[in-house]
């Protein structure tokens, strides 16, 4: 879809944020409507993708609002290659974010993901790696 295709008329103008729903196929969808939309938001089925590695959350989400519609230069520069930024991850340790990623597709989100959890498997095994060498290591 191109993202004017999205653009409610002029009487509606004032609801739009560039709020999504997706539709049962898991496709994004504009939602010209603000009360439909927050209604969908309440109860819909939002996460994606949820990992655990060590200590951390990594969580993909569909968010709902286009995150890329502050990014007015791009949807000047090229109208009819822009995209809305839909989905993000985000990496949390506890309550604190401590990395993320957004994305315009389902298909790159679920790829994000995986090098998100890929990324922090890494690290936590090249961590617990050298905390092993430094335990064994000999005085000298």
């Amino acid at each position: 879809m191109i993202w004017f295709e999205a653009m409610p008329d002029e009487e509606s103008s004032s609801d739009w944020l560039g709020q999504y729903v997706l539709n049962d196929r898991g496709e994004p969808m504009p939602e010209r409507d603000l009360l439909t939309w927050a209604r969908w938001m309440e109860t819909a089925a939002r996460v994606l993708e949820r990992s655990h590695v060590a200590d951390l959350c990594i969580s993909t989400v569909f968010l709902g609002l286009d995150h890329g519609l502050p990014l007015m230069q791009e949807l000047l520069d090229n109208p009819l290659g822009y995209r809305p930024i839909l989905w993000e991850t985000m990496v949390f340790r506890g309550h604190e974010a401590i990395d993320m990623e957004r994305y315009c597709s389902r298909q790159e989100a679920i790829s994000g993901h995986e090098r998100m959890v890929e990324k922090y498997l890494r690290e936590t095994t090249e961590s617990a790696a050298a905390n092993l060498r430094a335990l064994f290591r000999e005085p000298h």
